[in-house]
């Protein structure tokens, strides 16, 4: 039977219509764009704490078999940012990023000279999955870092540390009595690893980004605004920015982490 002119006329979606679907799609995924948006930034920091958890043990077991031996924050010339050929070279033998590594069962960043873009790869526990690193990075110069280790445990009064030693330091300043031992003293945490992350406070400094050792100067509150800590207990806890430091990056007092334990209230 052929088809009549009111037949074709009806078949099909008007453009009026397909605009109106079109609309609603449009509503839809606004809405549904931010919640996607925010479930992955929460999976980001789940597995960054899944991350500092196994660089906790990964510690917990170094000192295991070392006699309770701290190892040093970065190569013991104390560079902010060490280039490959400090990285590899003896005096970064006993460093946290060349030591721990088989503890995680992934190879000595000084591993990583011939083919640094590697170092960089996600789906590892080397790089915080959040970092957005911007392209602009020196990764020829020398390894970038997401995570930190606490420069303020090794200094020239005390070049070498064993975790009893931080359960009864010899404290300078401490107005707020805080405790000082393994549950509050930072070991590794989240740092500014790339000029793409947004600063934490106006005046923070590009320089030393991407460091091995950290402080609060260089902290990264790319979760959400909060930073994740591991501590040397192996516990790890997330804390709001203000809670740490003040609007100039100084450690406040009254700050929950323990960086230096032999000064708390060193700034």
């Amino acid at each position: 039977m052929q088809s009549t002119r009111k037949d074709i006329l009806t078949d099909g979606f008007t453009l009026i219509e397909l605009l109106v679907v079109i609309a609603i799609i449009g509503i839809l995924a606004g809405m549904l764009l931010p919640t996607l948006s925010k479930a992955r930034a929460q999976g980001q920091a789940a597995s960054c704490v899944s991350s500092l958890r196994q660089w906790g043990l990964a510690c917990t077991m170094y000192m295991d078999d070392n006699n309770e031996l701290i190892p040093l924050d970065t190569e013991s010339g104390g560079s902010d940012t060490p280039t490959w050929g400090q990285v590899t070279g003896a005096a970064s033998t006993s460093t946290w990023y060349n030591v721990l590594m088989p503890y995680v069962q992934k190879p000595t960043v000084a591993s990583y000279r011939p083919t640094p873009g590697s170092l960089y790869q996600g789906g590892t526990i080397l790089q915080c999955p959040s970092v957005k690193w911007s392209g602009r990075e020196a990764f020829a110069a020398g390894p970038r870092f997401s995570y930190a280790y606490n420069s303020k445990i090794i200094d020239s009064g005390h070049p070498t540390v064993h975790l009893r030693d931080l359960e009864s330091p010899r404290q300078g300043a401490n107005v707020n009595n805080r405790p000082v031992n393994s549950t509050t003293v930072a070991m590794l945490i989240d740092t500014r690893a790339s000029t793409a992350e947004p600063r934490v406070f106006p005046a923070e400094s590009d320089a030393k980004v991407g460091s091995p050792h950290s402080y609060t100067k260089r902290l990264s509150n790319r979760h959400s605004g909060r930073f994740n800590v591991v501590f040397f207990d192996g516990s790890v806890r997330s804390y709001d920015a203000t809670l740490l430091m003040d609007s100039v990056g100084q450690n406040i007092n009254t700050s929950p982490v323990i960086w230096s334990p032999w000064d708390p209230d060193a700034s």
